[in-house]
């Protein structure tokens, strides 16, 4: 287990137990401001990556991919013979973002090494609550 302190420092449990050699990637949202980090192995701190301010009222929901979560194809074959592939990446987040005053909901996707916003979509009407699920279809 990796724990993050208030400053930039990084612990690990059990205490002499090494960082992984694959690198740690991590978001936190601080009100409305989405911010990536990575852990420096070498000096046991934490090093800002990314940071981006989410427009909208309240942030409802934010989730990320099951770990576990098993892809079943790689693509999708069409009626032509040509193959859909799907867009496969396991370190990606959604955020579900409200608008009060206009009534919708905004689906935003970011990957959470990045920080690059990967998909959009505006729900109309909206009047919650708002359940949000990311997994491979």
């Amino acid at each position: 287990a990796v724990v993050s302190t208030q400053s930039t420092g990084v612990h690990t449990f059990p205490p002499h137990s090494s960082l992984a050699s694959v690198p740690l990637f991590f978001t936190v949202l601080n009100g409305q401001t989405l911010t990536g980090y990575k852990v420096v192995e070498a000096s046991s701190t934490v090093e800002e990556t990314w940071s981006t301010h989410v427009r909208g009222d309240s942030v409802l929901s934010v989730v990320s991919k099951d770990q576990n979560d098993a892809v079943y194809s790689q693509g999708r074959a069409l009626g032509d013979r040509s193959v859909l592939h799907k867009y496969i990446n396991p370190n990606v987040m959604a955020v579900a973002v409200e608008s009060t005053d206009k009534g919708h909901v905004d689906i935003l996707v970011y990957d959470m090494v990045t920080g690059e916003q990967v998909y959009f979509s505006r729900h109309k009407q909206y009047s919650g609550p708002a359940h949000v699920l990311l997994s491979e279809n």
